[in-house]
């Protein structure tokens, strides 16, 4: 069935718009076309992890450091003591390059799938965003010129995007490069593409229309970073390292010289003879004053892997990765001295609630406490950089554990600024899951269940263990049975332990599911679900010794990783993407709902209609259930058509719809002025069934009375907006 939705506007005021019509610019920043959705709508998001790239804003004394999906702008009057102007600068990609304008003022960021997000940093402590635009491909890098963007769009190539309105952004022309797009520089009427595989790509962008390909040299190596000074292109050639070409004739550029270096070449500064190469492991500096024989005269072992750098009043600012933001005086280049390490965020793996607080495990960096009494906008509070790689939590009362790889951690947190350790146990194995029952704690520890007494939680001992066939990842405990998601291996998958005697537990059954890898396990009852790889299996276990499995959710999208269970719906943390699963048929289990995350998932907690996906590379994500959370809204709702318009009047710059499509079908949206001219237009796009979430920009359109005409879901219809200013 085809569904055709018009949106008719019909304005009262003195100014006619013109008659001809103008493409709705992009996609609403708030909802992504690449982050498909269906009866899930977006909330909020912490989105931090390690450090991609930095962008200076010199005659301020600012900073930025993307880290994962999020930008931290900090205060560099004292560059050996940085401090944090704000981290409310959320994107909804992930950060993989930055752009600063220092005369407007504004940040570029190269959202990967979120495409270009261009923010106001005119206030730094409150950073505004002004618009974006979706891409063909994966955001990459973003250098702009004047009211151009070059976007390298990776598989999409080299993107021309004019930004002279940012609310209003749009593509003008586009070169397809022949492998992987990831930086460029833009020298005159050329575009120097870092093409990967492909080498450095020079591109003629005289007619941004239609730029062309004028000449490319192949490097031997994987081309990251470029940039141009005077006739020469110096290339970050990955694990090649520094490559040096001519480029006097754009048509002909030759090889120059090189220095293999002994990282991965991620990123190059230039500054009269001297070149700074982001090298993975090291920051290393060279002599290039004769081109042909770079001569490596320095050098730092950064604590991450260096993936950017630039140099400001001898200074280099290093984003380095999981080694956060680093600020190293190169003053001297032959002995480059650490002056500050800003610290940023590794990789969420897990995530626990309460109340107004959300506590995350964070890989390397250890738990991290958000307060997320704004759910559009969480804040860190407090952070405790635990010894180990923080794998899984578990939150009881005013106690954290902490599955910490080589022990299990608790921590006081009655006051979550400020975290205190007061008790560890030291596992023999990889600590991976924990779940506290009574005065009881259930590590499960990379092939075995140890049962630890947190009676006394300053001083915990091992009461007993099991050991499992596999390796043991996550537990959940009901009555007098554990229930393992044991790993991966041949007869392993899925295991019951009898706990009644917590000196003496014993494997009571183990059920293979090979060639699945086991990650988590929720029981209800008589129900076991059990994530394994592409599936969540559904397990009866009435009978411990004999569990049988009596359905199934296969995933399309990814290995199943964490699950939780509200009533009738699973939560399901599935590749990059978090999905609702109705399980009030165990035999059949059926996907209701999903959104696609920035990044991979690894685990989900909710509360009440939201869920939280700890989302490694992205942070934390917040997502609301539609099914079971419409919010109340004095708005009318319009049943018959699945129509529901959030705010009546409008009195911001956009008419938010909530629209319930009864099959897939096409939408498509016309904007009208009172002569029934059409002024803007979206092209019909595919909708799954379900309800969607629909964002139309009127902030060009002046205060007024319009008209808001559906048509094909049931039958017509005519709802009057009002739009106030």
């Amino acid at each position: 069935m085809k569904i055709t939705m018009i949106v008719l506007f019909c304005i009262f005021a003195v100014s006619v718009p013109p008659a001809e019509p103008a493409m709705l610019p992009g996609v609403d920043p708030v909802s992504s076309l690449w982050f498909d959705s269906l009866n899930i709508s977006f909330t909020g998001n912490w989105p931090f992890a390690t450090a991609s790239a930095v962008a200076c804003d010199s005659a301020r004394n600012v900073a930025f450091l993307a880290a994962g999906g999020g930008v931290y702008i900090l205060d560099i009057a004292n560059p050996s003591s940085p401090a944090r102007i704000t981290e409310s600068l959320h994107t909804r990609g992930i950060a993989e390059d930055i752009f600063y304008d220092t005369i407007l003022q504004r940040l570029y960021v190269a959202d990967k799938a979120a495409g270009l997000e261009i923010w106001n940093i005119t206030t730094p402590a409150n950073p505004v965003l002004l618009g974006g635009l979706d891409l063909a491909g994966d955001a990459y890098g973003v250098t702009v010129v004047d009211t151009v963007a070059f976007v390298c769009a990776y598989s999409s190539g080299l993107r021309i995007i004019s930004v002279a309105d940012p609310a209003n952004a749009y593509e003008i022309g586009s070169y397809d490069t022949p492998h992987l797009a990831r930086h460029t520089a833009i020298v005159d009427t050329f575009a120097f593409v870092a093409d990967e595989n492909a080498g450095l790509r020079i591109i003629n962008i005289a007619n941004f229309a239609v730029p062309h390909e004028t000449g490319y040299y192949d490097t031997p190596g994987q081309s990251r970073g470029v940039v141009i000074k005077d006739t020469l292109a110096y290339v970050a050639d990955g694990y090649e390292g520094l490559c040096i070409l001519n480029i006097a004739n754009p048509s002909n550029p030759t090889l120059v010289g090189s220095n293999n270096t002994a990282g991965y070449s991620y990123g190059v500064f230039v500054i009269d003879t001297l070149v700074y190469v982001a090298d993975w492991q090291e920051v290393r500096i060279f002599n290039v004053t004769n081109p042909t024989t770079p001569i490596e005269i320095g050098h730092y072992l950064t604590n991450g892997y260096a993936r950017d750098i630039l140099i400001l009043d001898g200074n280099a600012y290093v984003a380095d990765d999981q080694g956060g933001g680093l600020i190293l005086d190169v003053s001297d280049p032959i002995n480059p001295l650490e002056m500050a390490i800003v610290e940023t965020p590794h990789y969420a793996l897990d995530i626990v609630l309460n109340d107004t607080f959300a506590y995350v495990a964070d890989g390397s960096k250890g738990l991290r406490i958000l307060n997320i009494t704004d759910l559009t906008n969480p804040h860190e509070v407090g952070f405790y950089d635990t010894p180990g790689n923080a794998q899984a939590l578990f939150y009881d009362e005013q106690y954290v554990y902490v599955a910490d790889a080589d022990s299990l951690l608790l921590f006081n947190v009655t006051d979550p600024t400020n975290p205190i350790e007061i008790g560890a146990y030291g596992t023999p194995g990889t600590a991976q899951g924990v779940v506290v029952n009574d005065t009881f704690c259930y590590v499960v520890d990379w092939g075995a269940v140890r049962i630890l007494s947190v009676a006394n939680p300053y001083s915990i001992y091992e009461i007993g263990f099991c050991n499992t066939n596999g390796n043991a990842e996550d537990v959940a405990i009901q009555d007098t049975f554990a229930y393992v998601a044991d790993g991966h291996g041949h007869s392993v998958g899925f295991a019951i332990i009898n706990i009644a005697d917590k000196s003496n537990p014993y494997l009571v059954s183990s059920y293979d599911c090979w060639p699945g890898w086991a990650r988590d396990v929720v029981v209800h009852d008589t129900l076991v679900y059990l994530a394994n790889s592409g599936q969540m299996y559904v397990f009866n276990v009435i009978d411990p010794a004999n569990p049988q499995e009596i359905g199934e959710y296969v995933s399309t999208t990814g290995a199943v990783e964490g699950l939780t269970m509200i009533d009738t719906i699973m939560y399901a943390a599935v590749g990059s993407s978090v999905r609702l699963i109705n399980i009030a048929n165990p035999t059949s289990p059926y996907e209701v709902g999903y959104y696609d995350t920035p990044s991979s998932t690894h685990n989900v907690a909710v509360a009440g209609v939201h869920m939280f996906l700890a989302a490694y590379h992205s942070g934390v994500q917040i997502y609301e259930n539609l099914l079971t959370g419409v919010k109340e809204t004095d708005a009318p709702i319009h049943a018959l058509h699945g129509i529901q318009l959030m705010q009546n009047p409008v009195v911001n710059d956009r008419i938010n719809i909530r629209l319930n499509v009864p099959c897939h079908g096409d939408i498509g949206f016309e904007l009208c002025n009172v002569l029934g001219q059409v002024v803007q237009k979206r092209p019909a796009a595919m909708y799954c069934a379900g309800i969607h979430e629909l964002s139309i920009p009127v902030h060009d359109l002046p205060a007024g009375v319009y008209v808001l005409a559906v048509q094909g879901l049931s039958q017509n219809a005519r709802v009057k907006v009002i739009i106030a200013r």
